[in-house]
């Protein structure tokens, strides 16, 4: 495996081809720690991501607001790691929301950006890597947005919604492994349908990569969720509820 600095280098970028025996490793480490080694996930994303990122990366660059957002370079993960202006932001706003969030769950986003370089094959161009640390760090927003919790269901949830937005196969495989794991768990039924819906939330909303999401912090979160096409969602709070 080729280091994290050495994937940064300028220089020929090579493809990114799917990987099935990488994937099936990653993917049994991962089923082996019960779903909590994040690296091993990270890895499985990775070696079945072919092209997907960069197409994305495509769209964002020829679409309005997502290539005043890849011009200015924006470094999402420093305003999301300034907890003293989130915290000065206005009550009821995406930044509060979001802050209140994190501290509730204890979640760091150094540690995303740790997971976005976990796994650094293939080797990137420094957009490239610009890209897959935004995408990493908004991960939360997404959350917030959704309403999705950080509970399995929620988890999967945000797979779906993810899936809806990306034609990633490894996304896809993801999310079909965890609604089979939380429906045995939750109730097959119930979990499949929160899923679907969320996947159907996916497709109707905005394209959540290419969100200028430094100016939306201070906004209201209603008036986020209603500019992004994210009405609230009906089945994931009677299975969170159970």
């Amino acid at each position: 495996m080729i280091s994290a600095t050495e994937a940064r280098q300028p220089g020929r970028v090579a493809r990114n081809r799917i990987r099935p025996l990488r994937a099936v490793r990653a993917l049994r480490n991962l089923a082996n720690s019960g779903g909590k080694d994040l690296p091993q996930g990270v890895a499985f994303l990775r070696a079945t991501e072919g092209d997907a990122a960069r197409r994305a990366l495509h769209r964002l660059r020829n679409s309005g607001p997502g290539r005043a957002v890849l011009d200015r370079r924006a470094a999402l993960c420093d305003h999301l790691l300034d907890r003293d202006a989130l915290a000065a932001l206005p009550a009821g706003s995406l930044g509060r929301n979001y802050l209140d969030f994190m501290e509730r769950e204890n979640i760091s986003v150094t540690n995303l950006l740790d997971l976005a370089t976990s796994d650094p094959y293939p080797q990137m161009s420094a957009e490239e890597w610009w890209f897959a640390e935004r995408s990493h760090v908004m991960h939360d927003l997404w959350h917030v947005v959704t309403g999705y919790g950080p509970d399995e269901t929620g988890e999967v949830c945000i797979l779906a919604v993810r899936a809806a937005q990306m034609r990633h196969l490894g996304v896809w495989m993801l999310c079909l492994f965890g609604t089979f794991k939380v429906g045995r768990e939750r109730g097959g039924r119930k979990v499949r349908t929160a899923v679907r819906e969320a996947f159907r939330r996916g497709r109707r909303a905005a394209w959540l990569y290419g969100v200028d999401w430094e100016a939306m912090l201070a906004q209201p979160l209603d008036v986020v969720r209603e500019r992004l096409r994210l009405a609230p969602a009906v089945h994931y709070p009677i299975v969170s509820a159970t």
